[in-house]
């Protein structure tokens, strides 16, 4: 499959995202480490835009994820990484601070803070982002969020 799109698109125009310690229903594999592992190393022949990993989550840790370390990822694939999964400033500065991650994506906190970016740089506090309003409805916990500078 991957070929096929990368032959179609162009491999700078393709990301793959993957969880591999995602319990999403029920999912689970008894040896992930060896299987993605192996998966991203035959990814690496693509030359792909990225990778996106969605890092475990606290649900997946309690749900009994079989929880593969970021370096390990980071060894397997020798292209841009980008990952996710519940971080913050400090976590991200982190991960890419210690070469396991080229670039860590804000999903929930970008939804609450439009203007993440300058937070960051100011180190200013964060509006938390309202769950409930996730996936539907209006525009409610889509635009209304206060910036830091109105």
């Amino acid at each position: 499959m991957t070929e096929a799109v990368v032959t179609v698109w162009g491999a700078d125009r393709v990301g793959i995202r993957l969880s591999p310690s995602g319990t999403f229903n029920d999912m689970t594999d008894s040896d992930p480490e060896t299987f993605f592992v192996y998966l991203l190393g035959q990814l690496n022949r693509f030359g792909l835009a990225y990778l996106h990993i969605v890092d475990a989550l606290e649900s997946d840790i309690r749900h009994g994820a079989n929880v593969i370390n970021l370096e390990v990822l980071r060894k397997a694939y020798n292209g841009t990484l980008i990952v996710c999964g519940g971080y913050d400033r400090a976590r991200a500065g982190e991960a890419i601070a210690e070469g396991k991650a080229d670039a860590v994506a804000f999903g929930q906190l970008y939804i609450a803070n439009p203007d993440l970016v300058e937070r960051f740089n100011l180190n200013a506090p964060l509006n938390e982002p309202d769950a409930v309003t996730f996936y539907g409805g209006n525009e409610k916990g889509y635009t209304d969020y206060p910036a830091l500078v109105d």
